[in-house]
């Protein structure tokens, strides 16, 4: 629905005021030599037919079961006002490392995507699921891209504390875009918190609108406005093979001492175990101790008799 969206806010085959030739199979729609030179004349004029279609306005956010609930049994009112429609993501197909399903409004410009999201605000707070713990506030979770987060953010923090000022909600950038396959560069993907009351929450998102399609016409953007839950896990294999590959490059970690050749002991214990040849050496010499008594009672038994 996404890329039909993006069809459509583009004018790619003929029939409309801005390029009236259809392709006929032959050549273009009856006119002969005149067909002809408009044709010359809109091929000039074709330069922005070129450039692929602008990815639709988008504006993402996560919804716990409740939550989503409600918003598939409002979709279409949500998508009227939007002038669009609202998408959520299968029950089965989860944020990565949440239970919430990811949901898009979608419209045709940042009104549009404002005019959904009051709706979206208005089930919000009738919704247990996003009651703060804080009375008469209410928190939900918006999705954003990591470049849009850099320009809400600001330098040294200003934007985000002028705009925790203004709103009056809480706002909070997840700092790290860990477990997600495609989460680096200025497309990944970025979690910011609000919290707050109803005014407080609708003051905050027309920012938050504001910096995510700030970037709408970037080459990155449409692959953002596309991206599953499913494209942001990392596979557990590729996952664990990482960490291997960190472990490699430390080292295995030193062995105290090695083991001890057809002792059985261990090579971590063979450290707490005395020399051999030394215990070997003090063996022997206690054997000849042992001789030498022997020896000498012998001889002072001889001598008595004596």
């Amino acid at each position: 629905a996404l890329l039909s969206q993006a069809e459509k806010s583009g004018s790619f085959a003929g029939g409309d005021a801005t390029y009236p030739y259809a392709y006929s199979g032959k050549r273009y729609a009856p006119g002969g030599e005149v067909a002809e030179a408009n044709e010359r004349s809109a091929k000039a004029q074709r330069t922005d037919r070129d450039q692929p279609p602008p990815a639709p306005a988008v504006f993402k956010f996560l919804a716990p079961e409740t939550l989503a609930n409600a918003l598939e049994a409002f979709a279409a009112i949500i998508g009227e006002a939007a002038g669009g429609e609202l998408e959520l993501t299968p029950s089965s197909d989860p944020f990565p490392g949440t239970t919430s399903r990811t949901a898009c409004v979608i419209a045709d410009n940042k009104d549009g995507i404002m005019e959904g999201m009051k709706k979206v605000l208005n089930i919000v707070t009738q919704c247990g699921e996003c009651v703060s713990t804080r009375p008469g506030e209410f928190q939900f979770t918006c999705l954003m891209p990591a470049k849009s987060c850099a320009m809400l953010i600001g330098v040294k923090g200003q934007n985000i504390k002028d705009l925790v000022k203004t709103s009056g909600a809480h706002v909070h950038v997840e700092g790290q875009s860990v477990g997600f396959d495609q989460g680096s560069g200025p497309g990944g993907d970025k979690l910011v918190q609000v919290r707050g009351p109803y005014v407080g929450l609708e003051n905050a998102l027309h920012r938050l609108v504001e910096c995510t399609l700030e970037f709408q016409d970037q080459p990155w953007f449409p692959e953002w406005v596309v991206r599953t839950n499913s494209d942001r896990k990392l596979d557990e294999a590729e996952l664990q093979a990482k960490k291997n590959e960190a472990a490699g490059s430390i080292g295995p970690a030193p062995q105290a001492a090695a083991a001890v050749p057809d002792s059985g002991v261990p090579a971590g214990n063979a450290e707490m175990m005395p020399d051999m040849a030394a215990m070997a050496n003090m063996a022997g010499m206690a054997s000849m101790a042992n001789m030498c008594s022997m020896m000498m009672g012998g001889m002072g038994g001889m001598m008595g008799k004596g």
